[in-house]
């Protein structure tokens, strides 16, 4: 995994950073593997110096102890001083730091009416609900990253964007080089917004695929007691068959169980958080067997924690018991003066 070359993508675009705003929280996972390629093989000392801030900072920058959006200057001279340059993209980094391209107005013909008030209370409404959404998917990587490092559990995180981001993933190059399809089943790291990878320290297999489920992605909650029991059921059943057919596990159910061994490198765990989701989809897979690792994990957002992962029953008889039921073995993972406001 460590001998396959990343290739450098040219022909970026020039970017003003004045025309990116504040949107979102950082997506912690992503920038730190970004800052991770800009550094390359030099010391984390020497490139905390090249991009002019303290090693202690750029140590919790890196960890992603961060909670404000990163200073675009700051993104910008991470960028500048990639030690491959052109490998990483400063609209990744802008994206990845909590920032958004502003949406030019288009000049709009004298005939159209002007919006009204309602119309702009609208539009505002509709973009502060992408904002939540893209909020919390991007929590997502950060629960579960933080779970599992304070278990001892240090891993790389590698996201599933788009197509630069799956050409830097080691599963998506593992999978092109060592375990391509005999049936064009590739593995569907695009299918969730806000997918993963995460490659633990002397976790076997190597890499463990995460893909939020859309309810996660899209909106809050069901409030299941407002809901009479049919319609309760009936909904159930439509985010089984969305699992399955809207978000592409099914897929990963094919590949498992046609052709077994293109998955053995790969864990696959699809995560929600409403817990009524999380029993309903258990009901099926916890009655059925796989032939490689798969799984769901529920977490609580609003608390910031990992509440459980169950682990389908395998045909071969191998049990593992959950990373997430490991003892913290540390109370805290944040340098001495942490401050998760800090402007960087």
């Amino acid at each position: 995994m460590g001998n396959d070359k990343v290739i450098p993508f040219m022909g970026q675009e020039e970017i003003d950073l004045d025309d990116f705003e504040a949107a979102y929280m950082p997506d912690t996972g992503h920038l730190s593997e970004l800052i991770e390629l800009c550094r390359g093989s030099r010391s984390k000392g020497d490139f905390a110096a090249l991009i002019k801030i303290n090693p202690p900072k750029y140590s919790r920058l890196n960890k992603g102890n961060i909670t404000k959006q990163v200073d675009k200057e700051l993104l910008k001279r991470i960028y500048d001083n990639q030690i491959e340059p052109g490998q990483v993209e400063l609209v990744e980094l802008l994206k990845a730091g909590g920032w958004r391209r502003i949406r030019k107005r288009v000049e709009r013909p004298v005939e159209r009416p002007m919006p009204t008030e309602e119309d702009e209370r609208l539009r505002a409404k509709i973009d502060q609900e992408r904002k939540d959404d893209e909020n919390r998917v991007r929590a997502v990587n950060s629960i579960v990253r933080y779970a599992l490092n304070a278990r001892g559990q240090w891993c790389n995180h590698y996201d599933h964007g788009g197509f630069i981001s799956r050409r830097r993933n080691p599963a998506f190059i593992d999978e092109m080089n060592n375990h391509k399809s005999r049936f064009g089943l590739n593995y569907p790291f695009s299918m969730s917004r806000g997918g993963f990878t995460l490659a633990v320290k002397d976790m076997e297999p190597l890499f463990w695929c995460f893909h939020p489920s859309a309810s996660l992605q899209y909106g809050q909650n069901t409030d299941w007691s407002k809901l009479d029991p049919e319609k309760a059921e009936a909904r159930k059943d439509r985010i089984l068959r969305s699992i399955m057919a809207d978000e592409g596990f099914e897929t990963i159910f094919l590949k498992d169980v046609w052709e077994p061994d293109t998955l053995e490198n790969i864990k696959s765990t699809i995560v929600f958080h409403d817990p009524v989701e999380f029993e309903k989809v258990w009901e099926v897979f916890g009655k059925k067997t796989v032939n490689n690792w798969i799984s769901i994990l529920l977490i609580n957002i609003d608390k910031e924690k990992v509440v459980e992962e169950r682990i389908m029953p395998r045909t071969d008889g191998k049990k593992k018991e959950s990373l997430f039921l490991l003892p913290p073995t540390m109370e805290k993972i944040e340098d001495e003066d942490f401050d998760p406001e800090e402007d960087y």
